[in-house]
């Protein structure tokens, strides 16, 4: 087993030669809000402008592993210091959104309006139609022909 390690240990090359150093402090991109957020409101690209990184404890975010989105995690008021978050587009669903559940068995097409309960980028999709019912639909990211 030792003389397994050590060959692996060889074909990898020395610990130091696969090491990359840290990208220096201003080119690693910190953020800091632009405009103010709401508690469990998405921490969008629109929201935040990059600002040079400090020694500051970032402003407490939250990730919504439904969505895979970042979250404040309380109020915060514009300025507020986030460091090195990676912040994604927003999903393709966003809550609240209006969609269309399509139900198709055969020649029969049934369509109806229901609301998004959560965000969603893809995958499922929790939704109520107009009598309250919840779904939990597929989405395929589809827009619907006008």
């Amino acid at each position: 087993m030792v003389g397994a390690v050590i060959l692996v240990a060889l074909m990898l090359g020395t610990p130091e030669a696969r090491v990359a150093p840290l990208p220096d402090r201003e080119r690693a991109g910190c953020l800091a809000l632009t405009r103010s957020v709401a508690r469990g409101a998405t921490i969008t690209r629109e929201s935040v402008g990059p600002v040079a990184c400090r020694d500051q404890v970032p402003a407490p975010l939250a990730f919504d592993r439904a969505s895979g989105l970042v979250v404040a995690a309380r109020d915060l008021d514009a300025g507020a210091y986030l460091g090195r978050t990676i912040i994604r587009d927003l999903p393709d669903v966003a809550k609240g959104a209006t969609l269309m559940l399509v139900s198709t068995q055969g020649a029969v097409r049934i369509e109806r309006p229901v609301t998004a309960l959560q965000p969603s980028r893809s995958g499922r999709v929790f939704v109520r139609d107009g009598d309250g019912q919840i779904y939990a639909a597929p989405v395929d990211g589809k827009k619907a022909p006008r």
